[in-house]
């Protein structure tokens, strides 16, 4: 538990670090970070919510990115598509019908296999949304801007009659491991530093979240012994000086 995570790095290299919780308060990951926002705590939020909506964060994401700090590194741990998939959306985006209404566990059957997937595809729409509002604020300012998306898992949705997530990695099924990523790099400085036809062209590589520590390091030019360029996803394309 004393071992450093990724906000401590970018804490001791200056930036602005601050940690958005929309899901449990991540103690041990962020105890000695100064700056965080815990909106499931805040709020008394249960993980069956309904208006506990991802989208409440943007406020204060907004307030942050137009302060007077020249570095920043913002982490969100949004809710997404976590269990109780109804609850993840507002009733606009119910795409998909029909859904979960009763959003409990007792739900979990094959007789109810087609309302889970139109769940939660309804709330993947949703999260695609949120990133979105997230890209256009970043994309107003005129520092160097990045976002970059991570899935801590993925989820099965009644494959073989399996649900949800956690099963030991050796066994679960490829439903629960492959995860959604994605980079965006604005179309100013950040992006002109890249060479974005070498990024697609890895498009379809595997990678793993062992990836993302040394790829954030690269990305905002962090200084450490613990870089690995080997696991920075994004060295090759990184464009001489």
């Amino acid at each position: 538990y004393e071992e450093k995570s990724i906000v401590d790095a970018f804490q001791e290299a200056g930036f602005y670090t601050s940690w958005f919780a929309n899901q449990s308060s991540e103690a041990v990951i962020v105890k000695r970070l100064k700056n965080k926002v815990d909106f499931f705590k805040s709020s008394n939020a249960e993980v069956g919510v309904k208006n506990f909506l991802d989208e409440n964060i943007l406020p204060d994401f907004i307030k942050i990115i137009n302060n007077n700090s020249s570095k920043k590194f913002i982490v969100i741990h949004s809710l997404g598509s976590h269990f109780r998939y109804t609850n993840r959306y507002p009733d606009n985006f119910k795409k998909f019908t029909p859904v979960m209404e009763d959003t409990g566990y007792n739900n979990l059957d094959i007789n109810y296999k087609n309302e889970i997937i139109n769940s939660y595809d309804n709330s993947i729409l949703y999260t695609d949304y949120f990133l979105n509002l997230l890209i256009k604020n970043l994309s107003q300012k005129k520092q160097k801007t990045v976002l970059i998306y991570v899935s801590d898992h993925g989820e099965s949705l009644g494959e073989n009659g399996i649900y949800l997530h956690g099963m030991p990695y050796a066994i679960a099924p490829k439903a629960q491991t492959h995860v959604a990523s994605l980079i965006w790099l604005d179309d100013g400085q950040m992006a002109h530093e890249y060479d974005i036809n070498k990024i697609k062209q890895n498009k379809d590589k595997e990678y793993s979240h062992d990836n993302l520590f040394s790829t954030l390091l690269g990305l905002f030019e962090v200084k450490t012994e613990v870089y690995k360029k080997e696991l920075d996803i994004l060295n090759e394309a990184r464009k001489e000086d």
